[in-house]
């Protein structure tokens, strides 16, 4: 699964790297503990590629009431297609997610021990996902996401079986293609993601607590 990451490059270093076209007036401040519920940066598509923010914990327009967000943060790649929260997104409203790599806790003798992992093909990490448009009782309208996940890299599987599904520069443009996208074509996805290579090294406990967020959240463990 993927229940925090981190995201501390700049605007416009997103911008040159992934040839963005437009960009909307407001993109969250870097973070290096970037919790459920929070702002996060994103890549969506329709005739231009736009960088701007949705919230992270989906709410499909359907929902009664923004609670469900919580149990949404993460979609099954496997399921997606499937499941009524998720299966219009995929259909028509996939997006990106970006961070420079995310956290996952390794149960030890010791306890949990939290890893920061990413993949060594980018600094700019790259996650598929889904959005939807909720609106609330006054009329808000609020763009929300889920990342997708899928069996973690035999590198780092002794940490979690789950992992976020990362996007190529070839992947992240058929992902974010408007149209001629079909679960069908998951399978090239996953070989994309299935093409890199992870590193992972233990960091400090204080990023356990979701309001620490200082630079040393990713800062390798010293021994």
């Amino acid at each position: 699964m993927c229940g925090r990451f981190a995201r501390f490059y700049s605007k416009k270093k997103i911008v040159d790297a992934l040839d963005i076209d437009d960009v909307a007036d407001f993109i969250p401040e870097p973070s290096y503990n970037i919790t459920p519920n929070a702002w996060v940066a994103s890549v969506i598509k329709h005739e231009r590629k736009k960088l701007g923010a949705l919230r992270w914990g989906l709410v499909p327009s359907w929902a009664k009431d923004e609670t469900i967000a919580q149990n949404l943060i993460n979609a099954r790649v496997e399921t997606c297609h499937e499941k009524p929260s998720f299966r219009e997104s995929l259909k028509k409203r996939r997006c990106a997610v970006l961070g420079n790599g995310y956290y996952e806790w390794q149960q030890t003798d010791q306890g949990k021990t939290p890893h920061f992992i990413f993949s060594k093909a980018s600094e700019i990490q790259v996650f598929a996902g889904l959005y939807d448009i909720w609106k609330n009782s006054n009329g808000e309208k609020i763009p929300t996401c889920t990342i997708l996940t899928t069996t973690a890299a035999e590198s780092i599987n002794g940490i979690h079986h789950r992992m976020p599904v990362f996007l190529t520069n070839l992947s992240l443009d058929l992902w974010l293609n408007p149209g001629n996208f079909s679960h069908e074509k998951l399978p090239y996805i996953l070989e994309e993601h299935q093409s890199m290579e992870f590193q992972a090294y233990p960091v400090t406990t204080k990023m356990n607590s979701p309001r620490y967020n200082k630079p040393d959240c990713i800062e390798p463990l010293k021994n």
